[in-house]
């Protein structure tokens, strides 16, 4: 995975492309690609078809995720980081998303990581989240990642506790 990162960094200087992981208490596995300093063209409406080329082209490089020996089922959804505007805009957004280090996020449900058609579903959840998000609320993307979570036992990962909907 460092290595599909390094590919696609070159492809598009300047982008800050970065990987974390996460095994977390309950056994589950997350992995994060983070996109920040995107080129201010992807942060217009005109330019969210080739944001989603580049997510598309990222999720074809790094392919399907079937389980091996370890069974469990992974997942993938694709998400923004936003800030608000002005202080009026931050009460309203912090009972509507999850927060991440002052940002707030939003994300498509999590989808099949070993079927094509589950990946290229992520991409167009996050094209109608980030319009939307743009048209309602003159936010443009800050952030953008895809996160592949590993269950053990194969079922959809829940909500995060704080965002709206429930809590895991």
């Amino acid at each position: 995975m460092a290595a599909l990162i390094v590919q696609m960094d070159l492809r598009r200087p300047g982008l800050e492309l970065s990987l974390k992981t996460f095994i977390n208490v309950d056994g589950t596995v997350d992995g994060e690609i983070r996109i920040a300093d995107l080129p201010d063209d992807w942060r217009s409406e005109e330019g969210i078809p080739e944001l989603m080329e580049f997510l598309s082209q990222i999720l074809r490089a790094a392919g399907t995720l079937t389980p091996g020996i370890e069974q469990g089922a992974y997942w993938v959804s694709i998400g923004v980081r936003f800030g608000p505007q002005n202080d009026a805009e931050v009460g309203d957004l912090a009972e509507m998303y999850k927060r991440y280090r002052g940002m707030f996020q939003v994300a498509s449900y999590p989808l099949d990581a070993s079927s094509v058609s589950g990946l290229q579903n992520a991409i167009v959840a996050f094209g109608m989240i980030v319009r939307s998000l743009m048209e309602k609320r003159g936010l443009p993307p800050a952030v953008v990642f895809i996160r592949y979570t590993w269950m053990p036992d194969g079922s959809r990962p829940g909500r995060f506790t704080g965002e709206k909907g429930g809590g895991r």
